[in-house]
């Protein structure tokens, strides 16, 4: 089920620890119609789980709840997993071609080129968590 603005999926909430809660994302008849399912790992399999650090809301274990995720948050998630990296390895590969001929040094550098691109990622992940804020909201039976 989605608003304008945000992707939102029902979950089951699988634990609670001190820090973090797991949530079980369950595939449902919404994601048939949903126009992003196409790139959504939820898509893929029945159930995922999640674990998110921060959260509000005082949870129980087996309680239904929604998750919400900015739109915006969720392609900018698609960006630096899967388009950036797929830029990096490419260019990498494209310049190590034209100064080598060897067929293992380019697949090196080109998987080689990856380090520092998640490097940067690791660095920076407290800013991440701050921009891809994951909303909690109890569904009410």
């Amino acid at each position: 089920m989605q608003s304008s603005g945000s992707i939102e999926h029902i979950g089951v909430v699988k634990s609670v620890g001190k820090d973090v809660v797991a949530i079980e994302l369950r595939k449902d008849f919404a994601c048939q119609s949903c126009q992003i399912k196409s790139s959504c790992s939820i898509h893929e399999d029945d159930n995922k789980t999640i674990e998110i650090s921060s959260f509000e809301l005082s949870l129980v274990a087996g309680e239904p709840v929604r998750v919400i995720l900015k739109r915006s948050s969720g392609r900018n998630a698609l960006l630096l997993g899967y388009i950036f990296p797929f830029i990096v390895l490419f260019t990498a590969m494209a310049v190590a071609a034209k100064l080598s001929d060897n067929e293992l040094v380019i697949g090196l550098s080109a998987v080689l080129a990856l380090i520092p691109y998640y490097c940067v990622l690791y660095v920076f992940r407290e800013k991440f968590k701050k921009e891809f804020k994951i909303t909690i909201k109890k569904i009410h039976s």
